[in-house]
């Protein structure tokens, strides 16, 4: 195609950080299709939980919505789909298509695309749905089939299950897995000295609250005996707490970053007997190399299942663990087998380019002919599984009033819009000698563009030489972005020369040159305690040059100690290995990589200013 696929996708609840398993996988299709050269705009329905200044660090655009627009005010939200010229507008579940989908699809001409995360009618019947329920879902299930232009699923079994049921040409569903970002979660493989086992999952999920109970009662007490304890992460009812909080269980909620659950996990357990869509907690767990002991029915949707333990028996749960431990090197190279599964099939930069190649196929092709659905079977404003979670309280009811203010995007509040002054804040990174400092001195002059410095400290620790020098560097950064807040409303563009990940490259360059983890695991303890208070950029340039020439442009200060770092080649080397690999971890948009070797500060500075003067990114 010419120009980029627009694709809308409508998000409801949870967004980020993510929640479950469905939240998680809109956080990241979203991020890695923009990633992928999508153009991705989203329609979220806020519920108060949703991080505002998490979403604002994303590669794509969003609106937000109260619950008051989001079901009822179809015209104003397809007023935007038209603003916007979004070619495919996505959905997740059933309920969401019939009471906007379909009529979102008439008014614009966008194709209309539903990902299923699982089969509803399976799962109803799991849980227990009366006969009156199933007949609604199977009514549901038909409408959809014959109004949606593609359908994608997560796995073959689900495929097979969904063209039956919903009645769909095979043609019109594809098989789409769920992914992993392996740059965001690492390879631990598994602490044998910890005797943890560990449990990921929203809890407010039956199939998962189902799982932690089994746990209490089957596998713990034989476990109990040799010292385990168990270490619950994900959004948890109280009532399930209490319920557990006389045995050795750690309910430590939502993490946005699950390292911090997987560092120091012996096993994973998913003793789930629910079979359809995708296990998300499986992927994360296999990408972390952590054991996985799970059910058959659990590793549904999974090419290969060899990487799992499989026990279908509860009660033999803590024997099978006993008896594995034994052998540690089997362990072990199933942890590294697992980790390279995950890498090669399931990483999210894999499955965006699938997505889009789907998205490519069903724009050429002519148009599905929409299936107006009679309105006596959606009898509510809002979809019943979203009123069972506002009744459970996991949502609080918000109204116009309670939205933030502090959007960086374009907010949708009583039928009016309103944007947010800033538009970028693009911070400059890069290695010594890239040019940052002499394109900034020659080429930031513009009345829309404020520029912020780097700070200064005092002279006598400019080199970052240990651990309490990158922290008080952390807290200085940390500083300039507070200062952010009030330039955001005055100004449109912000162009920061350096943050803190300048401080946190440095101190992983000299653990690396120390053969030890433990000064920048520390710093990164600091980081995350401070992070939320930080502002942080929407856009990251990074300035490369070659190790050679970063030495030669650095020439004058040779013979300054503060300075020696910026002469060794091992450490300039490992610098560029945190900007190449680990900057996403953090952030994840790098708007432009240039590598300044052999270039005029003229071309570097067309080459950033064409960025910069485009009135999107």
């Amino acid at each position: 195609m010419s120009r980029k696929i627009k694709v809308g996708i409508f998000v409801d609840g949870d967004f980020i950080p993510s929640y479950d398993g469905a939240s998680n996988r809109f956080h990241y299709l979203s991020r890695y299709l923009a990633l992928n050269g999508a153009d991705v705009v989203i329609f979220h329905g806020y519920r108060g939980w949703s991080n505002i200044s998490l979403i604002r660090k994303e590669p794509f655009r969003t609106y937000v919505f109260t619950r008051q627009h989001y079901y009822s005010n179809l015209e104003l939200i397809a007023s935007l789909v038209k603003k916007e010229s979004i070619d495919i507008i996505q959905f997740d579940n059933l309920e969401p298509i019939l009471l906007q989908g379909i009529r979102l699809s008439e008014l614009t001409g966008a194709r209309l695309v539903s990902e299923m995360h699982y089969v509803v009618r399976n799962l109803a019947k799991k849980l227990g749905a009366n006969s009156s329920r199933l007949g609604e879902i199977k009514v549901m299930e038909e409408r959809v089939g014959k109004s949606i232009d593609h359908l994608i699923s997560l796995s073959e079994e689900d495929k097979i299950l969904l063209e039956k049921y919903m009645k769909m040409s095979s043609q019109n569903i594809s098989v789409i897995p769920s992914g992993v970002d392996c740059g965001e979660i690492r390879y631990f493989g598994p602490n044998f000295d910890e005797k943890n086992i560990t449990f990921l999952g929203n809890l407010y999920f039956k199939p998962n609250e189902d799982a932690v109970r089994r746990m209490r009662d089957l596998i713990y007490p034989e476990l109990q005996r040799h010292g385990f304890r168990f270490t619950i992460a994900g959004d948890c009812p109280p009532d399930l707490k209490k319920d557990c909080q006389a045995k050795d269980f750690d309910f430590i909620g939502t993490l946005s970053d699950l390292n911090y659950l997987f560092k120091d996990a012996t096993f994973a357990l998913a003793p789930i007997d629910e079979s359809t869509g995708m296990r998300i907690k499986l992927l994360n767990y296999l990408a972390a190399g952590i054991p996985v002991l799970t059910t058959s029915t659990a590793t549904s949707g999974f090419r290969n299942k060899d990487y799992f333990f499989i026990e279908d028996n509860y009660s033999d749960y803590g024997k099978r663990i006993l008896d594995l431990l034994k052998n540690k090197k089997d362990l072990i190279r199933a942890s590294y087998d697992g980790r390279s599964e995950i890498e090669k099939y399931y990483d999210w930069n894999s499955v965006a380019k699938m997505t889009i190649g789907v998205y490519e196929k069903i724009l050429g092709r002519d148009i599905t002919q929409k299936f107006l659905p009679e309105t006596n079977i959606i009898k509510s404003k809002e979809p019943a599984w979203l009123q069972e979670a506002i009744a459970k309280k996991r949502f609080k009811i918000i109204d116009s009033d309670d939205l933030p203010k502090d959007f960086s995007f374009a907010v949708l509040n009583n039928d009016s819009m309103y944007d947010y002054r800033v538009e970028k804040i693009i911070a400059l990174e890069g290695m010594p000698g890239a040019g940052k400092t002499t394109f900034i001195n020659k080429y930031v002059d513009n009345e829309n563009i404020i520029f912020v410095p780097q700070l200064q400290i005092e002279e006598d620790v400019l080199s970052r030489d240990d651990l309490e020098t990158s922290k008080q560097f952390l807290f200085v950064e940390e500083k300039k972005t507070m200062q952010l807040d009030d330039l955001c409303k005055q100004y449109s563009e912000i162009v920061i020369d350096r943050t803190f990940f300048t401080t946190l490259a440095y101190c992983y360059a000299r653990s690396k040159i120390n053969n030890t983890q433990e000064e920048y695991i520390s710093l990164l303890r600091v980081y995350e305690g401070i992070k939320h208070t930080i502002t942080f950029p929407t856009h990251v340039i990074y300035l490369d040059v070659s190790i050679d020439e970063s030495i030669k442009r650095r020439t004058p200060y040779s013979k300054d100690s503060r300075y020696k770092s910026w002469f060794d080649p091992i450490f300039l080397g490992y610098l560029k290995e945190f900007y190449t690999t680990e900057l996403k971890k953090f952030f994840p948009t790098i708007l432009l990589h240039v590598n300044t070797t052999g270039l005029e500060i003229e071309d570097v500075a067309n080459r950033i200013n064409n960025v910069l003067c485009k009135t999107e990114i």
